[in-house]
């Protein structure tokens, strides 16, 4: 498994999800921090930061189809 990054935001060390079923670690790559920045971030981060932009050019690209249409 790749080493863990740190956040692309923050700085802190992403989280590493474990199986409650083995306590093995299965993913220590954190989120996709695209569109913000191309780099990887913690769940804070991406919660706080990624979330928001992509909610808002999700927003924007309807109302330019919806002008589009009019």
């Amino acid at each position: 498994m790749n080493k863990t990054p740190n956040c692309c935001f923050c700085g802190e060390k992403v989280e590493e999800k474990v199986d409650p079923a083995t306590g093995k670690i299965y993913w220590n790559q954190g989120e996709n921090a695209m569109p913000f920045i191309d780099g990887r971030c913690c769940s804070s981060c991406n919660i706080m930061l990624v979330f928001p932009l992509r909610l808002k050019l999700i927003e924007e690209e309807r109302n330019n189809k919806c002008a589009t249409l009019q």
